[in-house]
């Protein structure tokens, strides 16, 4: 699979991973959040980190061409750990 990169989803507004043709829409609520990466993993666990866009009303969102049935992904999100404050922010874990 090639992935040239991602390009502002048309629908931020849709959480989740969506195959569309061509490729995957994503979107992901994280309000506080500085950066979230999009992370593909291949058979070998080699990871490429793809930057969404945003936050748009707090949704980090991105169209990813070459994603399709059966990729295995995460989140990375980096932000504030400010655990009293409910913020958990780790990019160093990735989230399912």
């Amino acid at each position: 699979m090639s992935i040239d990169g991602a390009t502002p989803s048309p629908t931020p507004h849709r959480l989740g991973v969506h195959l569309v043709d061509g490729g995957a829409v994503v979107g992901v609520y994280a309000g506080h959040a500085t950066q979230v990466d999009l992370c593909l993993f291949d058979e070998a666990d080699a990871e490429v980190r793809l930057p969404l866009f945003g936050p748009t009303a707090g949704v980090w969102h991105a169209f990813v061409p070459g994603i399709g049935e059966g990729q295995r992904y995460g989140f990375r999100a980096h932000g504030p750990w400010a655990p009293k404050k409910g913020h958990r922010y780790n990019p160093a874990k990735p989230a399912p």
